[in-house]
C-alpha cells in the first residue's frame, strides 16, 4: 500500500479521488464478471429441458450428422450421443457420417 501511495504521489501528484474513481471502476467490472458467471451457472443448473418431442410429435425425424464413432480413444462421437438422446425421446433418426 505504501508503495502504490509513493507511485501515486510521485507521477500523478497526491490525487485521491483520481485512485477512488479507479478503484471503483475496477471493483464494478469484477463485479459485472462475477455477476455473469452467476447468471450462467444459474441457467446451467435451473434450466428447463425442451420438450422436443411435444413440439415436433413422436415419431418425427431427426437428420443426426457427424455421427461416426470418433477416434480410437474415444469410442462415442457426439453427434452419435445426439442421435441416441433423440432415439431415447422417441424420434425416428436418420444419420449421416463419413465412415
Amino acid at each position: 500500500m505504501d508503495y502504490l501511495q509513493t507511485v501515486m504521489d510521485t507521477a500523478l501528484g497526491y490525487t485521491p479521488a483520481l485512485y477512488y474513481v479507479t478503484v471503483f471502476i475496477g471493483f464494478t467490472t469484477i463485479l459485472s464478471y462475477v455477476w455473469t458467471i452467476l447468471k450462467g451457472m444459474v441457467r446451467l443448473i435451473f434450466q428447463r429441458r425442451l420438450k422436443l418431442i411435444e413440439r415436433y410429435g413422436k415419431g418425427s425425424w431427426v437428420l443426426v450428422t457427424g455421427s461416426s464413432d470418433g477416434t480410437s480413444q474415444h469410442k462415442l462421437g457426439i453427434g452419435k450421443e445426439f442421435a441416441f438422446e433423440f432415439a431415447r425421446e422417441g424420434f425416428n433418426i436418420l444419420i449421416l457420417a463419413r465412415t
